[in-house]
């Protein structure tokens, strides 16, 4: 199984990396930000098969693009907290679903705090919770996508993660 991750791994860092040594994959000529048709959900699971299997089964250089591109996304994070759909809608503060804007960010950059320990990581992470929970909490299904248990998954996260009771609150 191990041989199969790392392959899937190598591949996406081959379809995505870029000459600023970024990765970057675009659907249609665009670049999409969101957790399930977009760059978060991919860098989230390469992070994960990282610290699954271990950052030494992979090339350095691998790891450090994971990292540099975690970083890149947090500086396009809005002052809200949320995150753009696309590259076509840099200054767009909208939509704060699972498939679309902050939700699924909190698991990506929790996760690249965990194995990078960079701050910057961490306040982008509960920046998106923030965003979350103030203009998150939609009221348009059950679903992941655009549900309240896409937007409630998160809040979790944070909550297991910083286990303070303003964060249980929050998710309970």
């Amino acid at each position: 199984m191990k041989k199969y991750i790392v392959t899937i791994v190598n591949e996406l860092y081959e379809k995505g990396i870029q000459k600023d040594g970024n990765l970057e994959w675009k659907w249609k000529g665009i670049v999409h930000y969101g957790g399930t048709h977009g760059m978060v959900p991919i860098v989230y699971m390469m992070l994960r098969a990282v610290e699954i299997i271990g950052a030494k089964n992979f090339k350095s250089r691998i790891v450090k693009a994971l990292k540099e591109t975690v970083s890149q996304l947090a500086k396009i994070q809005l002052n809200s907290g949320n995150f753009p759909a696309s590259s076509k809608t840099k200054e767009v503060d909208e939509h704060v679903y699972f498939c679309q804007g902050s939700t699924a960010a909190v698991l990506m950059f929790l996760e690249a705090y965990k194995q990078f320990r960079e701050h910057q990581f961490k306040v982008a992470a509960f920046g998106c919770g923030e965003s979350v929970w103030h203009r998150g909490l939609v009221l348009t299904g059950n679903g992941l996508c655009h549900g309240i248990t896409g937007n409630t998954y998160p809040l979790m996260q944070l909550a297991s993660y910083k286990n303070d009771n303003k964060w249980k609150i929050r998710a309970h």
